[in-house]
């Protein structure tokens, strides 16, 4: 069941969308998802979950990237596009 909510097409657009975003500010998808979090004062950790260096270089490079207000409104417009691509959408489940 979980693999399922996985394809249904919202996810992968919404993930599509968001990939564009960071490549359109030079940045990949997980530096652009990690500078969110470090754009929001009550975010007070920021959990990454590398497993190998370069995905901890990667990571971390993140952590270095200047949220723009311009990051903020593509970001933005995706998020109203797509305000919770995973959630079911079954009776009685959301």
């Amino acid at each position: 069941a979980a693999q399922r909510r996985w394809m249904l097409p919202l996810p992968p657009a919404a993930v599509e969308l968001y990939c564009k975003v960071a490549q359109k500010f030079g940045v990949t998808p997980t530096q652009l998802a990690i500078a969110l979090c470090a754009s929001r004062e009550f975010v007070t950790s920021t959990i990454i979950g590398a497993t190998q260096l370069t995905q901890l270089a990667e990571d971390l490079q993140g952590f270095s990237v200047d949220w723009t207000q311009e990051m903020e409104d593509e970001v933005m417009k995706v998020y109203e596009q797509y305000p919770d691509p995973w959630r079911v959408q079954v009776a009685g489940m959301g």
